[in-house]
């Protein structure tokens, strides 16, 4: 009975110890604009947000503007993007060739909020969920 209660404490100091740094497992943390995989599930968004997009010319990812993960069964990425239009039609261009193309500097951005869910031993990505706003001078 009294090793139940030690373990009981012990259990719950854990907790508030790491509360007290917080970090809460399974929450989301702020990760580097320039990490790899944060690059890796912006430029699968941009991709996904043109496929969706019935405009004439191809989106071109502008900037990451904040990164943040969350452990699932792999990484969430919820992510700050800056979304610029560029001069290459899609029925000419192939998204692949895409990083060829300016963005048109007369035309406003758009800044994205996307979630990506990447499991990384298997190369699958997901874009879970993409909001992006109207075109403006900066983001919000």
């Amino acid at each position: 009975m009294a090793g139940h209660r030690i373990f009981v404490c012990v259990g719950f100091l854990l907790l508030i110890g790491v509360s007290c740094i917080g970090k809460i497992l399974g929450g989301w943390e702020d990760v580097d604009v320039e990490d790899e995989n944060v690059k890796n599930a912006a430029v699968f968004a941009v991709e996904k947000l043109n496929t969706q997009s019935n405009g004439l010319y191809h989106q071109k990812l502008a900037g990451i503007h904040k990164a943040q993960r969350q452990l699932v069964s792999g990484w969430k990425f919820k992510l700050v993007l800056e979304v610029g239009t560029t001069s290459c039609k899609k029925n000419e261009v192939t998204f692949d060739n895409v990083k060829h193309c300016e963005i048109n500097e007369n035309e406003l951005k758009q800044f994205c909020n996307v979630v990506v869910w990447v499991q990384l031993w298997n190369s699958h990505f997901e874009l879970k969920e993409f909001e992006c706003n109207e075109k403006i001078s900066k983001p919000l």
